[in-house]
């Protein structure tokens, strides 16, 4: 009772700088497909993302309370025109802003625009890609972002969102964030693609992308220090980076680190300002199978293969096919 007081009184504080902060958590990496206009296949996979509400109508104000969601979301993998079920759960706060908590959206993707959209009948949410988020000093850059308040300045307004999808208050500025992945059919042919986060460049490689049966597979995975000092990055074993590969339906088949052991013991890697480290595993398109611990042949098809810097980021998709 305390705390839908405390909610009240806030609500109708309406001319006092308060903020209300939600953070999204996305639980596990999800993939969605979806077709644009242009008939290709879309697949988007999710890998975090973040919320925030301000009662001051702009991104930057006073704070008077904030809470943080989860955002649980129904199922794996969801095919063109499916319903994607999201569930906010408060995670740290006082009381709880939202009055609504669950939304069920279809996802789409515009690649003329490098848009995402989720909807329904009466809510729409449309995500524009951003590269250079001048906002918040570049903490998103390469999200997907859609915001709106109603004093936000116009570098403010991305997309299409609005807080009365979550029973806020129409003046208040709110802001949604997606780290996401969009991969599609136009990748084919593609040898090479990167990611760059926190001031560092992961980049996947192949000399081509077309291959016969068992025929080796030169992939090259190069970590790139952009920043002008000096990063380290630090293992919590000898498990410092892994190459997955994945079949058409984006699950796994095997990885570089099937068959490999590794220290138990923290380990670093420190890159000076332009500094790059390079790995390259030469694969014979043999999949390890752990239980029987013997190698069998990878059958011809379409298949995906992605770097991992081990906890701190992943490449996008590489398109491959084997005959």
């Amino acid at each position: 009772m305390m705390g839908e007081a405390v909610l009240d009184n806030v609500r109708m504080k309406l001319g006092l700088l308060a903020v209300v902060c939600a953070t999204v958590i996305v639980v596990a990496t999800v993939v969605f497909q979806s077709t644009s206009d242009d008939g290709k296949k879309y697949f988007t996979t999710f890998k975090d993302g973040s919320m925030f509400f301000s009662d001051a109508g702009e991104s930057h104000g006073g704070f008077e309370f904030t809470a943080g969601y989860t955002v649980i979301i129904s199922d794996n993998s969801f095919e063109t025109g499916d319903t994607v079920h999201l569930t906010f759960e408060l995670d740290i706060g006082f009381c709880d802003p939202l009055d609504v908590h669950d939304l069920y959206l279809k996802l789409s993707y515009s690649d003329a625009d490098d848009e995402i959209t989720l909807q329904n009948d009466s809510v729409v949410i449309r995500l524009v890609k951003v590269e250079n988020d001048i906002i918040w000093d570049h903490q998103f850059d390469d999200y997907y972002i859609a915001s709106w308040g109603g004093c936000a300045p116009e570098e403010e307004i991305r997309g299409e969102i609005s807080p009365s999808v979550f029973g806020l208050p129409v003046h208040y500025y709110i802001e949604l964030r997606l780290k996401a992945e969009v991969e599609s059919d136009r990748n084919a042919g593609e040898n090479i693609t990167s990611v760059v986060e926190n001031g560092a460049k992961l980049t996947i490689s192949l000399d081509k992308t077309e291959f016969n049966q068992g025929e080796n597979i030169d992939v090259k995975l190069v970590v790139q220090n952009l920043r002008e000092k000096n990063v380290t990055f630090t293992f919590s074993s000898g498990y410092q980076f892994d190459l997955v590969v994945y079949d058409e339906n984006f699950e796994v088949v095997c990885a570089w680190s099937d068959d490999k052991e590794f220290i138990e013991a923290f380990t670093s890697l420190s890159l000076e300002p332009g500094e790059s480290h390079n790995w390259v595993w030469d694969w014979n398109q043999m999949v390890y199978e752990k239980l029987t611990g013997k190698y069998s042949p990878i059958v011809p098809g379409t298949y995906h293969l992605r770097g991992i810097l081990i906890g701190y980021m992943e490449t996008p998709f590489l398109r491959i096919t084997i005959s």
